[in-house]
């Protein structure tokens, strides 16, 4: 366990080093600009980058090992929502994918999702209006979807275990997960040893009235805003919509499925299990840690 801690801790360090060179910061990164970058990554500094991510790509396929092996199962017919780019793995750009295969334009998305207000909470939900199911999204519904976009050295060095995709199993999301830091490290080599760094100035226009939309795969799944803007360029409306919201119903129903079938374990054994589930899903923070509150009623 020691080990995987440290290796977690090299990963994430490798990470937050890259992102320092490239825009500046790991959080609130202080380079970029609307149109542009206020100042470009020093190149210089990516061998020793290079040499960093190729030696942790062992301990990346360590956590995927480990993911493989844990026999946590929790398995439940549902709907999976991603991007997809044809051409590759892309966390950016591309069409909104289902696991029917609908197909829809990233500005398109939320007219095909049904809000659905909880009326017992004042979390969110939603539904895609193809199925009217609740769906997941994040690195689960991204390797159902697009394994065979993965890179090539992933694909290879992870194939004993790809297939276990395409997975109903919610705790295959880790391994998921898991399998997607070895592609991100195996892309980010090939993006630093290839890219060619010029000085560009910030693009600046003029201000004029429209709606923006954005949609991208964050890691725990789509997320999506929406900008209005006026004449002036001040903005009239914004919506977000996050990743943890169009998990949300997906949890719940889980969490139901769980305790129906296994109401007659121990109370302690229910809690643990409980929060294993919700936590496979890799919430946002607060919601991973504030999430859980069991009332016990006996009769």
């Amino acid at each position: 366990m020691a080990t995987l801690l440290h290796d977690s801790f090299d990963v994430k360090r490798i990470g937050t080093d890259i992102t320092n060179v490239v825009i500046g910061a790991a959080i609130h990164a202080p380079l970029p600009t609307v149109g542009g970058s206020l100042r470009n990554p020093d190149p210089t500094k990516f061998p020793d980058l290079i040499s960093r991510l190729e030696a942790v790509r062992p301990q990346v396929l360590r956590a995927i090992r480990t993911f493989s092996e844990w026999d946590a199962s929790l398995v439940r017919n549902m709907d999976y929502l991603c991007l997809r780019n044809d051409a590759r793995f892309d966390f950016l750009e591309g069409d909104v994918v289902n696991s029917n295969g609908r197909r829809v334009p990233a500005p398109e998305f939320k007219n095909y999702l049904e809000f659905v207000q909880i009326p017992y909470s004042h979390a969110e939900g939603y539904r895609f209006s193809d199925t009217h199911e609740d769906y997941l999204v994040g690195a689960l519904a991204r390797l159902n979807l697009n394994q065979d976009l993965l890179h090539p050295r992933t694909k290879d060095d992870a194939a004993p275990y790809l297939s276990a995709f395409p997975s109903n199993n919610i705790y295959h999301n880790n391994l998921a997960q898991a399998i997607e830091i070895l592609h991100c490290v195996d892309d980010a080599i090939d993006v630093l040893r290839t890219i060619r760094i010029v000085d560009e100035e910030p693009v600046r226009k003029p201000p004029r009235a429209g709606t923006g939309v954005g949609l991208i795969e964050a890691p725990r799944g789509l997320l999506y805003h929406m900008a209005q803007v006026n004449e002036e360029g001040t903005v009239e409306d914004y919506d977000v919509i996050v990743p943890t919201a169009q998990n949300q119903i997906n949890i719940e129903n889980d969490l139901k499925d769980y305790f129906n079938r296994n109401l007659d374990k121990g109370e302690e054994a229910l809690r643990v299990d409980a929060e294993s589930i919700v936590r496979a899903y890799d919430p946002c923070m607060s919601c991973a840690t504030n999430f859980l509150k069991i009332d016990w009623i006996r009769k």
